[in-house]
């Protein structure tokens, strides 16, 4: 029998203290065509994450390459894209964040969920710049940007969407792409045109045919579209998504949630606040659960959907 052309021998992966993978071992045969499945957050993207190279397996893990060679060296790991390391912040004598530490990893799918008032907003506005943090640091690609105003944070990637979009209504749904394009991405643009730039994104968030229209002349969904749009316009390696599907009916939803697969698949990495469980628990591989400002759960979403310590944050005792 031939050697396998891949083996995987008890690969283990984990995201702080929870566990993505737990001994995992396969073997993959050359000319196979070989399935892998499992429900959401069975960890399936992130074995192949470890054997591409994305994600570096934890110190059970091992990737071999063709039986009869050596073992292949792991590589190093990639840092986390985000690093949110103790963040505070208050208002007058309230607290809406009290410490909260999160990391998230280059192209993953990440939710941030949490009942009104835990402090979602509030922890993306310090992220993105638009409020001040009072206490903790914030790194992005390993630089501390916890004191960069937020236009400068754009021009490094960290972009979001808002829930209630707000377009400039006197321009047509290109030219609103065309201001982040032109000033927002400017920094990392590569010089092409922008007209064309802008017609790519409206093709692929499937507003080609709006091109020419005036926001006024959007209906609801096609606004949510516009404003991911612009935000793509930013050219975001951190994407995120607020509330994207607020309102929506549910075949919208899956018309928004298939956007936000495309964009990652692209290599975005994306955070999703939302309160339509179906669709975080659809989209993310990974979630943090905040409450009272404060970080009390991380898991998959069906560790999360199980676990009691959510379950009393959003239905009580």
């Amino acid at each position: 029998m031939a050697p396998a052309l891949l083996e995987v021998d008890g690969l283990t992966k984990r995201f702080g203290g929870f566990t993505a993978l737990n001994g995992v071992s396969l073997d993959v045969t050359p000319g196979e065509r070989f399935g892998l499945i499992g429900p959401n957050g069975s960890g399936k993207t992130t074995l192949i994450n470890c054997v591409s190279g994305a994600r570096r397996p934890g110190a059970r893990g091992d990737r071999r390459p063709g039986a009869a060679g050596p073992r292949a060296v792991t590589p190093p790991m990639a840092p986390a894209l985000l690093e949110v390391d103790g963040l505070t912040k208050r208002f007058g004598g309230f607290t809406a964040l009290n410490g909260v530490s999160l990391d998230v990893t280059p192209g993953e799918r990440f939710g941030l969920i949490g009942p009104n008032g835990s402090g979602k907003t509030t922890l993306i506005n310090c992220v993105s710049g638009a409020l001040p943090a009072d206490g903790g640091r914030i790194r992005f690609e390993g630089h501390d940007i916890t004191a960069v105003p937020a236009h400068r944070r754009t021009r490094l990637g960290i972009v979001r969407s808002f829930q209630i979009p707000k377009p400039f209504t006197s321009m047509t749904v290109a030219q609103n792409l065309a201001i982040p394009l032109e000033y927002a991405a400017g920094a990392r643009s590569d010089g092409a045109d922008v007209a064309a730039e802008a017609m790519e994104i409206l093709r692929t968030i499937g507003l080609e045919s709006k091109a020419h229209t005036r926001p006024a002349g959007l209906t609801q969904i096609e606004m949510r579209k516009l404003e991911l749009a612009r935000a793509m316009a930013a050219k975001p390696k951190l994407l995120i998504s607020d509330e994207a599907m607020a309102g929506l009916s549910s075949a919208e939803i899956d018309d928004i949630l298939a956007i936000l697969f495309r964009l990652n698949e692209r290599g975005i990495t994306i955070i999703m606040i939302e309160h339509i469980m179906r669709a975080v628990m659809r989209f993310s591989e990974r979630i943090v659960v905040l409450d009272a400002g404060e970080r009390i759960a991380e898991g998959t979403p069906d560790a999360i959907v199980r676990n009691p310590v959510v379950e009393k944050a959003y239905l009580g005792e």
